[in-house]
């Protein structure tokens, strides 16, 4: 069988999902904002408190997961355009992200926000978790295929290049 020209993908539910998170995230210069149209898998939908008006979810791409949040004028948007609630049969559908901003959470306030999730790696050393702050957003594909290997899906956090970018470089300007 030839080659394939495709690069080797942890998520091969969808051809429309592509590897993004690492390159994007992992680069010398991290922007602030973003306004590029990227497809994103929704893995979890975890619950909100009363306090969080933004929806709190897991979301992936080809091969890493990151976390996110989608605020209330893209739920907003969302559910006008739609004409349905954002919770209603998102999970495992594809979504579209055509903004974003960029924030960082310490292990309290992803906890807090996440439902009590915990990293296992070098995470008592990092300050913060990069999160995605989603501003508009549209359903790409509803298909609710489950992915018979969500769980091997590692997050972003843990990868060489995350490491190096951001938990590595923290602690050399600290010293």
């Amino acid at each position: 069988m030839p080659p394939s020209s495709r690069d080797a993908v942890r998520v091969t539910a969808s051809a429309h999902i592509k590897h993004w998170l690492e390159p994007v995230f992992c680069e010398d210069e991290l922007g602030h904002n973003y306004k590029i149209d990227k497809v994103l898998k929704v893995l979890r939908i975890y619950p909100r408190s009363n306090t969080l008006s933004s929806l709190p979810l897991c979301l992936c791409d080809a091969n890493y997961k990151i976390l996110a949040f989608a605020n209330y004028k893209a739920i907003a948007a969302f559910e006008r355009k739609e004409r349905r609630r954002a919770t209603q049969n998102l999970l495992n559908s594809e979504i579209m992200i055509h903004s974003f901003t960029v924030r960082f959470y310490n292990d309290h306030q992803v906890q807090e926000s996440f439902d009590g999730l915990k990293f296992k790696q070098k995470s008592s050393l990092f300050p913060g978790y990069l999160v995605l702050e989603i501003n508009d957003f549209s359903m790409f594909n509803r298909d609710q295929l489950i992915l018979s290997n969500a769980g091997a899906i590692e997050f972003l956090y843990g990868t060489p290049r995350y490491v190096a970018r951001f938990i590595e470089q923290e602690l050399g300007e600290k010293e």
